[in-house]
């Protein structure tokens, strides 16, 4: 899939950041942060990605289901969170004391 993307980018928000400014707030940095590190023109649907997300969205229910570009998304970023997840886990193996 990633070979076969125009573009992709999985961004994340330290958990820092989550307390000072709440979920939501940090899932739409999370977005932007994507948006910023990918160098796609337009938005995956190919409408024109919005300076800095000043358009409003929708929320889409089962969005996953009904979007390809959104299930794309979906699966990058749940195989980069395991892979962060897996690589955390061994350094705490790593040190942990015998």
């Amino acid at each position: 899939m990633r070979e076969k993307a125009a573009s992709w980018c999985v961004a994340f928000v330290e958990v820092e950041e989550i307390d000072t400014i709440n979920i939501y707030w940090a899932a739409i940095l999370a977005m932007r942060r994507a948006v910023g590190g990918s160098n796609f023109a337009t938005s995956p649907d190919r409408r024109e990605t919005p300076e800095r997300h000043r358009d409003p969205a929708a929320a889409i229910i089962r969005s996953d289901t009904k979007s390809a570009s959104i299930a794309a998304a979906s699966i990058l970023a749940r195989a980069k969170a395991a892979t962060v997840a897996s690589q955390g886990l061994h350094a705490q193996l790593q040190n942990a004391p015998e």
